[in-house]
């Protein structure tokens, strides 16, 4: 697939997206609308049925303050994103019966804590389900009070 520059279809301010040549208009047409209907500097989109990728696009700024032009390959934080994506593979694991609820969550991502333990035992405790939930299982007086004997 060979990007391609296609010209604006409407007049949104932005005048070019970087599109594979592969892109059927209504990729482009949609490119064309996410960034005024949603207030957005910058978009990228990719199609990959079955995995596949069939078309890659990316259209306005990856910056607004620097007018760098975003690329299909333009690397952008993903911010809190990723915990929908991780609440939706644990509740697959979940669903799969591979993991529990209150299963605790240092079984699973060892590379957390140091070679020699955790600096606060009561991190052993955390369950998926506090993860989840962003409540790890003590109040914030107490981390306060733990973190004064240290």
């Amino acid at each position: 697939m060979t990007p391609g520059f296609v010209s604006g279809g409407h007049d949104s301010g932005w005048t070019s997206s970087v599109l594979d040549d592969n892109c059927p208009a209504a990729v482009q047409d949609l490119m064309q609308t996410l960034l005024p209907t949603h207030n957005l500097t910058g978009v990228q989109i990719a199609v990959a049925p079955n995995g596949v990728l069939t078309c890659a696009g990316a259209l306005g700024y990856a910056g607004s303050t620097t007018q760098r032009p975003m690329t299909p390959t333009t690397l952008m934080r993903i911010g809190s994103v990723s915990k929908t994506i991780t609440g939706m593979a644990i509740a697959k694991l979940f669903e799969d019966g591979k993991l529990g609820l209150d299963d605790k969550a240092i079984d699973y991502v060892k590379d957390l804590q140091p070679a020699n333990g955790p600096p606060d035992a009561r991190w052993r405790n955390v369950t998926i389900r506090n993860v989840l939930q962003h409540s790890m299982g003590w109040t914030a007086r107490l981390v306060a009070s733990r973190s004064r004997i240290q």
